[in-house]
């Protein structure tokens, strides 16, 4: 009988992650696992332009839209792309560590509940190379790290931020 219940169990919960997936084949809801890769970055500013990229010339696509297309998920995933939301923290919010925290933890339900691979920090906010908030915005940095990794194994967090704020003048 204890071991009907534990079937009954795994099958459901394999049907709720299927019910959940937008695509045809559920393994395209899982992050992309690939080995590593010159990388081909697009940003996506507009949701109705997807259709037209060159999947076969990119590896990741920033998401800089509020939502997507669950078919570009589907899309992406079948030939190797992976998804990334962007993303940017309030520079005055970096001493703040319940709102670190808080924001830390939508980044990676948006991430979970879109079934994408990933967050990319685009911080464009001068932050001195020496400061209290170079400091603090690399303790964000490792907090979004950690939990994605754990959360969402196989997901990926870059950075993008303009050198001429890491150089020290």
């Amino acid at each position: 009988m204890l071991n009907l219940v534990i079937i009954f169990i795994i099958v459901t919960c394999i049907n709720s992650v299927r019910s959940d997936c937008p695509c045809p084949d559920i393994s395209l809801c899982a992050p992309l696992q690939t080995e590593p890769r010159h990388e081909k970055v697009a940003f996506m500013v507009s949701d109705s332009n997807w259709r037209s990229y060159d999947y076969s010339q990119l590896t990741t696509i920033v998401i800089c839209t509020n939502d997507i297309d669950p078919q570009l998920l589907c899309l992406a995933h079948s030939r190797q792309v992976r998804l990334v939301w962007i993303a940017n923290y309030d520079v005055k919010q970096l001493s703040n560590s319940t709102a670190r925290t808080e924001w830390v933890n939508r980044q990676v339900d948006n991430v979970k509940r879109t079934y994408t691979d990933g967050v990319n920090l685009d911080m464009e906010d001068e932050i001195p190379y020496t400061s209290d908030a170079a400091h603090k915005y690399t303790e964000l940095v490792q907090e979004l790290s950690n939990l994605i990794h754990v959360e969402v194994p196989g997901s990926m967090v870059r950075i993008f931020r303009y050198l001429r704020y890491c150089i020290q003048n």
